[in-house]
């Protein structure tokens, strides 16, 4: 089951598609705005899910460094 408002579930299937064949460090330096870039644009009270999307990346890289 997925949870969260339209505008945070396309930021994060855009993060998906902006991090595709990156390499971690490439990834690592993804941004919000990127996020924000790919979709086109969203509206200005939104912006806050390419945060969230952003922070689970993150917190993933993070995991996967702990764990290699």
């Amino acid at each position: 089951m997925v949870t969260g408002c339209a505008a945070f579930h396309a930021c994060g299937s855009a993060l998906c598609e902006v991090i595709r064949d990156k390499n971690l460090d490439e990834a690592e330096k993804i941004t919000e705005e990127d996020i924000i870039s790919y979709l086109g644009k969203i509206p200005k009270a939104k912006a806050h899910c390419a945060c969230l999307a952003k922070k689970t990346l993150e917190k993933a890289i993070k995991k996967y460094k702990e764990r290699n």
